[in-house]
This record gives C-alpha cells, sequence and structure tokens, in this order.
C-alpha cells in the first residue's frame, strides 16, 4: 500500500506544509550560503519537518522529498543547512553529496530512488539543536528489473546499518571516497582528489626506445574514507571492509571480509563551536600479485582485459568513547579498467 504526504514532525507545534514535491536538481533545493542560518536555534518550539512523497516503491523507481525549517513563531529558516543520509540500499540521487541549505521558504528538497530490495531509512538533520533530526522507512519491492545497476553518481549510504535509536551511530558519517596508488601516497593522497577508478593491467614498457625498458607505475591501491562525527563522544575506528557488486565484469559480487586499516585511530566528536570532528581512515583495497593485481581477500587477480563499473559498499566499524559499537558505510561507483598512467 502506497503512503503518500507522509510528515514526520521534531516538534508538536508545527504548521503543516503542503507542498507539491518536483524533481529536484542540486542547487534547486537550497540557496548557497554557508549554512549556518541567521543565528536560529531550533530550541524547544522550533521545527524541523521531512515530508516524504512516496514510501512504497519498486526497485528503480524514485521519489522526492521535502525537508521544512521554522522557528518559534512559525516562520520559515532560510539558508541553513540540512544533511541528509540513508541506508545501504537505498540511493540519494539529490542532495548526491548529502548536504544542502534551505531556500528562502526554508526548504530543501530531494529525491531517493530504490536500489536494493527491503526496507531502508532516510534521515535529515540540523548543525544546530541535540537530537533535530527526521527519519523515515522506505520500502522497496522487487523484482529488480533487467539491466538496473542502480542511480549514477548518487550518495547516501551512510546510515549506520538500521541503528537509528544510537545517537553515536547517527552522528558519524562518511563524507568523501578516494582511492590512491600506494606508491604515489607522498605526492597524491593527501591531497583528497584520488579518482575512483582502479589500474587492472601494467604496461611493461612506457617509453618508445629499443634499448630501455621504462614500466608503467602499478602500486596496490590504497583507500581514503573521509568521515565526520557530530555525536558528543570520541570514535576509534579500528576495522575495513567492503562488498564489490561485480568483481570481474562478469556480475560476481565480492564481500570482503573485515581487516585491520593502516591507520586505526580516533575521530574526535563535536567541537564547541559546533563543527564536526573529522579524519580520514586509510586501508588497502587491491593488491599487487603475480599476474596483476586482486582486490584484498580475492583469490584471482581482476581481469584485464575488461572495462567495467562496479558498485561498491564500504563499511567501517569502531567503538565510541561510551563503549558502544558503531559501524558506518558509504556506496560509490569504481571503475575497473587497464588505465594508461605512462609519463604520469
Amino acid at each position: 500500500m502506497k503512503m503518500n504526504g507522509i510528515r514526520f514532525l521534531a516538534s508538536l507545534s508545527v504548521t503543516v506544509i503542503a507542498a507539491t514535491l518536483v524533481a529536484c536538481s542540486g542547487n534547486t533545493g537550497g540557496g548557497e550560503d554557508n549554512g549556518n542560518g541567521t543565528g536560529f536555534d531550533p530550541g524547544d518550539a522550533g521545527s524541523l519537518s521531512f515530508t516524504l512523497n512516496d514510501a512504497d516503491m519498486q526497485v528503480s523507481e524514485s521519489t522526492g522529498f521535502i525537508v521544512a525549517v521554522k522557528d518559534a513563531s512559525g516562520n520559515p529558516v532560510p539558508d541553513i543547512r540540512i544533511t541528509c543520509d540513508t541506508e545501504v540500499g537505498l540511493a540519494l540521487i539529490e542532495p548526491n553529496d548529502g548536504s544542502q541549505v534551505t531556500d528562502g521558504g526554508g526548504l530543501m528538497s530531494g529525491r531517493l530512488g530504490c536500489e536494493q530490495i527491503g526496507s531502508f531509512r532516510v534521515g535529515c538533520r540540523l548543525p544546530v539543536g541535540a537530537g533535530r533530526r527526521e527519519f523515515a522507512t522506505v520500502s522497496c519491492r522487487g523484482p529488480i528489473p533487467n539491466g538496473f545497476s542502480g542511480f549514477p553518481n548518487a550518495g547516501g549510504g551512510g546510515l549506520g546499518g538500521g541503528s537509528g535509536e544510537d545517537p553515536v551511530t547517527d552522528d558519524v558519517r562518511v563524507v568523501g571516497i578516494s582511492l590512491f596508488d600506494f606508491g604515489n601516497v607522498e605526492s597524491g593522497f593527501g591531497s583528497g582528489t584520488g579518482d575512483l577508478q582502479i589500474d587492472t593491467n601494467r604496461i611493461f614498457d612506457c617509453d618508445d626506445s629499443a634499448t630501455t625498458i621504462t614500466p608503467e607505475d602499478f602500486f596496490d591501491t590504497v583507500i581514503g574514507i573521509d568521515v565526520e562525527n557530530f555525536a558528543a563522544q570520541a570514535v576509534n575506528f579500528s576495522k575495513l571492509s567492503f562488498r564489490v557488486a561485480n568483481s570481474d565484469g562478469a556480475g560476481t559480487q565480492l564481500n570482503s571480509k573485515g581487516f585491520n586499516l593502516i591507520n586505526s585511530d580516533e575521530i574526535l566528536g563535536q567541537k564547541s563551536d559546533g563543527s564536526p570532528g573529522t579524519k580520514r581512515f586509510i586501508g588497502f583495497m587491491t593488491q599487487v600479485v603475480s599476474g596483476g593485481k586482486k582486490l584484498v581477500r580475492a583469490s584471482s587477480v581482476l581481469p584485464s582485459e575488461k572495462n567495467w563499473i562496479s558498485e561498491v559498499t564500504f563499511k567501517l566499524k569502531g567503538v565510541s568513547t561510551s563503549g558502544d559499537v558503531v559501524t558506518i558505510t558509504k556506496r560509490v561507483a569504481i571503475a575497473f579498467s587497464n588505465i594508461d598512467r605512462c609519463g604520469r
């Protein structure tokens, strides 16, 4: 049964919002302010509301939503940043980076898409006022249409695996994924601009000289996972795992077991100015072996004669200062191909 126009309210004193949902583009759902609003603090009387157009869809379908912010007098609050995320299986099509500021009417619009069969949550939060966040659940029905492989460039997948009652997990999220050659960590890793692509085959001679052999750079692939922590306590992350939907260009799924991060470390909680604690965690994704390169925990090398793109879901697992287990995830699309890196 479809449930239309469902509203989830963060305050009892909320004016019902009637709005026609429209397909959004990256900047149409809000303004371009710095996201700090105009000194607004919702306190006990302001409101945050989430309006979901359709909570029951088939895989491959999408729906719109609107988030609205009002002050204690019921007036819309413009230029305040709203941060949203979803569980793996529900794509955040817009805003795909998970964050946008409200427009002049205090509204931020977005769009969700069903990628897997099941029930998945979406949540949105304010940057001010502890606990000011709203969740909804979307039911995604099968079957999965032939040829459907997800929503390109969509975000989401960072909510903590159904643990919506855990305030630590809900306030910690992955905000970026980068891939780097391990041999180029010194020159490129710190830049945060690593392309989401993996070179599957080494070119053994990059020059035209008959007397010299200059092989292409071909290293282990390192993952950079950027995390923000809005919780009131620190979290120590130590384990990484990932799921590759298409690990060989032929549709074979690979689920790695958890393994140690290169830099198991603590990410501090929210700062006194309201900004999050931030940290980049790193781990290996591929290893160079005889015959090419293979994914960590895989038994065979990546095929070098194919070019393909696969959805990959990364999962970080850690423990908060209070001893709670915290698990966060992020889904991205990664290209596997024979990249020519001669001369770079």
